[in-house]
């Protein structure tokens, strides 16, 4: 008997999975356009098994596609008289009359459907899905709305209802419905602002309706702080950060947060890129918060003013100015406890905004000597040193100098760092067998940057190398190189024109344009500059800097010229041209940015 039953049930698997590869089979003929095919396996399965819910809807879906709406009509008839109690049958019914041209008897038989509803759960997500499948999104409205007022619970479908109303384009509802389900639903801000993103896609139109109508919420219930983040986030959507800084503002306030929100802000500010509105909000925040966090947020605000000035195409003097006196009075305030990497800023700001590159030498000669940093920030202001060293044209000094953090970091990245400087004052003085020495070992670094900028300059000097060994063009290729970091840019201009027209064959002409472009942006001059970079591009594509010139010229679109659309094209033909760039991966996220 046991035996029996086993084959029994052996046979009936084998039978299932047969249907199921024949159901598989009027699927696929579906898909491919053999319509009759597949009408001839959907009957033949729905015959055999009429209540068999995917026979029926395969066979009825496949009936309403090839127009035989007295067979659909039929068959969604028979569900009904089987199905007795259920709505369900009644949105097919429905959608035979709606598609044959008969719209009052598909609503007559529709709202037959809606009377089913009697507050049972299960029952109104059913017949409202089964709405929305048969792309009836009103009526599942319908039922959703129907279903609230008899459990006299409006929130209780609240996001499906948001859903729907999203898709029938009623956008204000969809965000009335998100926002009053919120509070009952204990909905954390995150979530709610997942759901509104679901709605408002990147529609600027649907952004603003969402503001007003989060706004109106704001004024009549001013203490609420959730409806006050939401109201911040779409700000900040928009691109409205002065709005978004008002907003947050009293947020902190209400909140009594003492400065914590709107030191929050500043650094989601300035990741955008809003360093006005970032420096303004540090600014509150000192004023707004503890000791401690005045003393943090004015740190902040300093190194935030440094990076405004560092993304203006021309730094503006008078900004520079007023930070120098805002740095004097924040070390006035904090002689001992002042933030790590302040001291640095501030005499960056002296060497390279305000040109005094002495006093910006002297202040870290006398924080050095106060030995009043961390260690690892002593290093750091220590390289920074010996770059200011080099800007006075100390060269031996600056040599001293990186040998000294090279020594006391000499297994850390400092230390790396340390040496590549070292590598490239060499290749300044045109010690070229010294510097590439030094430059074999860093192209190792685990540092990235390191790594690809000791590999730039190594090939720079491989490339240029004369088999006569004849190094004159490549030094004083190397002296204008210094003297660009210099920004003795005349100076720099005159060399580079002399090694071009002395040395007129020598392979150094697209390393020339290259760093005439460069010198070139410095002045403000981006149109020369992208004429030097095309030129490389025509004249020399197959040689190595071909790439970096296309990366250069999307950097001058993107950050000077403000093209983006010029910016997009000069990534993508490098990424198209030279896919084994080591700037394709760079290329490729400002194509995704951009």
């Amino acid at each position: 008997m046991r035996l029996f039953l086993l084959l029994c049930g052996l046979l009936i698997s084998g039978n299932i999975l047969a249907q199921q590869d024949r159901l598989s089979d009027a699927l696929r003929l579906q898909n491919t356009g053999d319509t009759k095919g597949a009408l001839r396996i959907a009957d033949s399965l729905y015959q055999s098994a009429p209540a068999n819910s995917e026979y029926y809807t395969a066979y009825f879906r496949l009936l309403l596609q090839t127009k035989d709406y007295k067979t659909a009509e039929k068959i969604a008839e028979a569900r009904r008289n089987r199905e007795k109690g259920s709505p369900l049958p009644f949105v097919d019914m429905g959608l035979v009359m709606q598609q044959s041209g008969k719209e009052k008897r598909a609503e007559e038989i529709w709202k037959e459907a809606l009377d089913f509803v009697n507050g049972d759960d299960l029952l109104t997500n059913n017949l409202a899905t089964a709405f929305s499948a048969a792309g009836q999104d009103i009526w599942a409205l319908k039922v959703y709305e129907k279903a609230s007022d008899i459990v006299q619970n409006k929130v209780m479908y609240a996001p499906a209802m948001a859903r729907l109303y999203a898709k029938t384009g009623n956008t204000e509802a969809a965000i009335d419905a998100t926002l009053n389900a919120s509070p009952i639903l204990m909905r954390p801000a995150e979530d709610i602002k997942a759901s509104l993103l679901e709605i408002l896609d990147t529609d600027p139109r649907k952004t603003q309706i969402a503001t007003k109508t989060v706004i109106k919420r704001v004024q009549a219930d001013p203490g609420n702080l959730l409806y006050a983040d939401i109201l911040l986030w779409l700000y900040t959507r928009r691109d409205d950060w002065e709005g978004a800084l008002i907003q947050v503002r009293a947020l902190d306030e209400r909140g009594q947060e003492g400065g914590r929100r709107l030191l929050e802000f500043a650094r989601t500010a300035r990741a955008e890129g809003q360093y006005d509105i970032a420096y303004e909000a540090l600014g509150m925040a000192t004023e707004a918060g503890t000791p401690a966090m005045q003393n943090y947020a004015a740190a902040e605000r300093l190194r935030t003013g440094m990076q405004k000035l560092a993304a203006q195409p021309v730094p503006d003097k008078i900004f520079a100015d007023t930070l120098a006196q805002e740095f004097d009075r924040y070390f006035a305030q904090h002689p001992q406890d002042a933030q790590p990497g302040t001291v640095r800023d501030r005499a960056a700001l002296e060497a390279r905004y305000r040109g005094n590159v002495s006093k910006a030498v002297s202040i870290l000669e006398n924080a050095l000597t106060a030995n009043s940093l961390p260690r690892p920030e002593a290093g750091a202001a220590r390289l920074d040193l010996g770059d200011y060293q080099l800007l006075e044209g100390k060269v031996w000094d600056a040599t001293l100098t990186y040998s000294q953090v090279d020594k006391a970091f000499r297994e850390d990245a400092l230390g790396e760092e340390a040496r590549f400087r070292n590598a490239k004052l060499a290749w300044y003085r045109g010690d070229f067998d010294w510097a590439q020495g030094q430059l074999s070992v860093l192209k190792a670094s685990t540092s990235e940057l390191i790594a690809n900028d000791a590999l730039a300059l190594s090939v720079l000097i491989t490339e240029n190398t004369p088999p006569d060994s004849n190094y004159v063009p490549l030094r004083r290729f190397a002296a204008a190189d210094l003297l660009l970091f210099q920004n003795k840019l005349a100076a720099a201009s005159a060399l580079l024109d002399s090694v071009a027209n002395a040395f007129p064959k020598s392979d150094l002409q697209d390393d020339i344009l290259l760093k005439r472009s460069a010198l070139l942006v410095r002045q403000q001059h981006y149109e020369e500059a992208l004429t030097q970079l095309e030129k490389i591009v025509k004249d020399y594509g197959t040689d190595v800097l071909a790439d970096d010139a296309l990366y250069q010229q999307g950097i001058i679109y993107e950050t000077y010229l403000k093209q983006p659309q010029k910016a997009r094209e000069a990534f993508e033909r490098l990424l198209i041209d030279y896919p084994g760039s080591t700037l394709a991966a760079e290329a490729r996220k400002r194509v995704s940015a951009l």
